[in-house]
């Protein structure tokens, strides 16, 4: 047993060199992996060009302060709205064409520029459409210059408007003014502002075409309206006053009644005026009665105010008339026409004019003075009528030969009333 366990032993040893001894058969080697290939090396990076060393900032040249923001020109605050100024029309506007017999001057619905006068479109005062003309202001209530325009055919026909009044007791008097020139005094017709307006509060007026002051007007070039106050306390401040419904028309209501027509003066016999020995040039000095006088007066030796008597006139509307030789008074342009007048019924006396004409009768190439800027109440009134200040032109003054004194009344029936004048004269000074 022992022999037989030597022997395996033998055996298995001889096996194992055996295996020992025997070349290994190389294992077919899985194919060698394709080296991936060899990854191109990224090119090297070109080195990045320097940087070229960012110029030295130059330093930034000192901002230049901002200059300083103009402060915004502080906005000039806008201004109040003055009444709109309405837009200065560049031409004067025309007015409307003939509606139903009525050529519109304004309606009181747009503004329109008034020099020195303040307006304003105004809706509580209102009389047509939907607002008024509102002024404010102290002599000059209302002014407007528009394009020449003929009114020729409202010649016996009426002015027309609407004005409401809030100062009435403080107007003393005035006037409504219709001119051709495009400015007050020249080539004028006029109304007496107390003839038609009545009282505070809306006063609808119809001026007669046919019956007004003055004269010369172009009636085909119509292009000047204004109206003016005075009043018996100028201290007072402005006033306002609202215009409505202007317009020239022929027809009118039975509310507007014809002022009484002035008659016509008699064609009287002229007199000679005589200078005297103090350089006063005498038209009447009452102690006669000329040729040339009217109404018919008396002398009256109770009224007199130099010499012996004074000559007194009965009369409703003209209160003296005297038609004299043509005599050159260029010496006198600068001085007076004087006179003494004794009034008896100033409180119904409420406008009219004295005149001095070279035609020989009223209302051409005349030069003329409101009454009652000059006579002053009951009794004597000395009158100094300034030769170098009064209204209308056109007077030939190397040729001057009539004189007149009218008034209207407040009493639209009113009694003829006397009246005295004395020492009617010219003269170069007071």
């Amino acid at each position: 047993m022992k022999k037989v366990l030597c022997l395996a032993l033998a055996m298995l040893m001889i096996a194992m060199m055996l295996v020992a001894c025997k070349p290994d058969t190389p294992e077919t080697p899985d194919e060698p992996e394709t080296p991936a290939e060899p990854e191109t090396p990224a090119e090297p990076e070109t080195p990045a060009e320097p940087e070229t060393p960012a110029e030295p900032e130059t330093p930034a040249e000192p901002e230049t302060p901002a200059e300083p923001e103009t402060p915004a020109e502080p906005e000039t605050p806008a201004e109040p709205e003055t009444p709109a100024e309405p837009e200065t029309p560049a031409e004067p506007e025309e007015p409307e064409e003939p509606i139903e017999d009525k050529l519109m001057l304004l309606d009181g619905e747009s503004l329109l520029e008034m020099k020195d006068v303040m307006v304003v479109l105004d809706r509580e005062h209102v009389k047509q459409g939907a607002s008024s003309l509102c002024t404010t202001s102290v002599t000059t209530r209302f002014v407007y210059a528009f394009a020449p325009t003929d009114i020729s055919a409202y010649r016996d026909g009426y002015l027309h408007m609407w004005v409401y009044v809030t100062d009435y007791d403080n107007i003393d008097r005035g006037y409504i003014e219709l001119t051709s020139s495009g400015t007050y005094d020249a080539n004028e017709i006029n109304w007496p502002v107390k003839d038609h307006l009545k009282a505070d509060g809306w006063n609808e007026l119809w001026l007669p075409l046919y019956k007004t002051d003055g004269g010369n007007l172009n009636w085909e070039g119509v292009n000047y309206f204004r109206l003016y106050t005075n009043h018996s306390d100028a201290s007072l401040p402005a006033a306002p006053m609202y215009f409505d419904d202007i317009y020239f028309t022929n027809e009118a209501p039975e509310s507007a009644v014809p002022e009484p027509e002035t008659p016509a003066p008699e064609t009287p016999t002229p007199s000679t005026p005589t200078v005297e020995s103090d350089g006063k040039l005498m038209l009447l000095d009452g102690e006669s009665l000329p040729a040339g006088l009217a109404p018919a007066g008396t002398l009256n030796t109770e009224y007199a105010k130099q010499g012996t008597s004074s000559i007194c006139t009965v009369g409703v509307v003209v209160r003296l008339e005297y038609a004299f030789d043509p005599t050159d008074i260029s010496d006198y342009k600068d001085g007076y026409l004087h006179m003494w007048i004794y009034v008896a019924d100033f409180d119904n006396i409420k406008g009219g004019f004295f005149e001095l004409t070279s035609s020989g009768t009223y209302d051409k190439n005349e030069i003329s003075w409101p009454a009652l800027d000059h006579l002053k109440g009951n009794g004597w009134n000395e009158v100094w009528l300034p030769l170098n200040n009064y209204r209308g032109g056109d007077l030939n003054w190397a040729s001057a030969n009539y004189i007149r004194l009218y008034t209207n009344r407040n009493d639209s029936n009113p009694p003829a009333a006397s009246m005295y004048f004395d020492d009617i004269y010219f003269a170069m000074s007071k």
